[in-house]
């Protein structure tokens, strides 16, 4: 696996393109079945019911989002494919989210080093990231959706399932893209990037598992 300091990003080669599925498209299409049971364990919108629901639906995201994006942080590689960490982290719009519904982010725990995917190296962090940037699509419909059923006259705050407003398709077209240079670039770690996203699937999966008995009836 490359070092921070010998990971350089080159341009796309053009025959690898035409010869190989981009690293994008392969991530999708293997991780498919982790994404269908992370939306079942989530259960958005069915499960959320009322604003409490939705208040321990963010602080299970925060939970598990937290300690995550704090670990791809810690990976400088980042910065050569041109993404950062500090304009793409999610936290900050769940943590605003939960003190406008006057709930303190630290009031909740977060998921213990057992419960979070092992990302030894960047490759793996680099799929983990695909499973949070993949969090800002989509979130939008989830959003009017519990706007239409929680039972209380109210506008709930909604930044986290938002995404980033205008911006959620060109920062995700972006993001797809420095994973397309990557995996040509470094096809060897493609598979590796590939498991970081299957495990961090899991770990969302197995945490609203643990903590889907709060939800009201």
């Amino acid at each position: 696996m490359q070092s921070p300091l010998s990971l350089q990003v080159r341009a796309p080669d053009a025959t690898a393109t035409r010869t190989h599925a981009r690293l994008s498209v392969r991530l999708r299409e293997e991780t498919r079945l982790e994404h269908k049971s992370v939306e079942a364990a989530c259960g958005l919108p069915g499960a959320v019911r009322h604003l409490s629901d939705y208040s321990s639906c963010l602080l299970d995201f925060y939970g598990i989002f937290s300690p995550i994006e704090r670990h791809i942080a810690t990976f400088t590689e980042c910065s050569y494919l041109g993404l950062s960490m500090q304009k793409r982290a999610r936290v900050p719009y769940l943590q605003q989210d939960l003190r406008l519904l006057n709930v303190d982010p630290d009031s909740w725990r977060e998921a213990p080093a057992q419960a979070l995917p092992a990302l030894p190296q960047f490759a793996f962090a680099l799929g983990a990231l695909y499973v949070l940037e993949g969090s800002t699509l989509g979130g939008q419909i989830i959003m009017s959706a519990l706007q239409a059923q929680l039972r209380i006259p109210v506008d709930i705050p909604g930044g986290f399932f938002a995404g980033r407003g205008e911006q959620t398709g060109p920062l995700w077209n972006e993001f797809r893209d420095a994973l397309d240079v990557y995996g040509q670039q470094y096809p060897e770690a493609s598979a590796d990037v590939i498991v970081g996203a299957k495990r961090t699937f899991d770990a969302i999966g197995n945490w609203f598992n643990e903590n889907n008995n709060r939800f009201s009836s």
